[in-house]
């Protein structure tokens, strides 16, 4: 059963290709979107929101999957298992810590 729910998934060098797209597409928006909200965070509404701490923290791992790409024998799945660990951020960040900002900034 595990062999037949792996073939739904793309093959690992175009796994690699899309993934690689994509975070070169959406970090520099991402890095955008972080220094607006910095921009904000910093003119008084200081708080301890959680979002506002994943959101760095998420910025790093991609980044160093960034890094990553470009040295020699870090390919495959250890490039791949980064994305998941990004991506189980992202879900954190919208899960765990839901969008109140009334609670976090005065």
């Amino acid at each position: 059963k595990q062999v037949e729910r792996l073939r739904l998934l793309p093959p690992l060098p175009t796994a690699d290709r899309v993934g690689h797209m994509a975070v070169c597409i959406g970090l520099p928006i991402y890095t955008a979107a972080i220094l607006v909200g910095a921009g904000w965070v910093w003119h008084g509404h200081l708080g301890a929101d959680p979002k506002a701490v994943l959101a760095p923290l998420n910025w790093c791992v991609y980044g160093f999957y960034l890094y990553l790409r470009d040295v020699p024998h870090v390919r495959g799945k250890r490039l791949q298992a980064l994305l998941v660990l990004g991506f189980v951020i992202a879900l954190a960040s919208l899960v765990i810590a839901p969008h109140d900002p009334g609670k976090y900034y005065g």
